[in-house]
């Protein structure tokens, strides 16, 4: 649904957090950038570069907003 009702949408968050979505859509997420960086590990050589692009990935899947 596309609203820009703010009380719908602060609903629709409010329910997804309730029913964990929210929880489980970070969870698949943080599997399947470990499973991506368990292949990449295999293939590129360490440099500054795939470190960053790491952290980066990580950062993502963790942060809170």
């Amino acid at each position: 649904m596309h609203t820009s009702d703010r009380r719908l949408k602060n609903e629709a968050i409010r329910l997804m957090h309730k029913y964990g979505a929210v929880e489980h859509v970070k969870q698949i997420a943080s599997e399947i950038v470990q499973e991506s960086w368990d292949a990449v590990e295999r293939l590129l050589p360490s440099t500054e570069a795939k470190e960053k692009l790491k952290a980066f990935a990580e950062f993502l899947i963790k942060r809170n907003k």
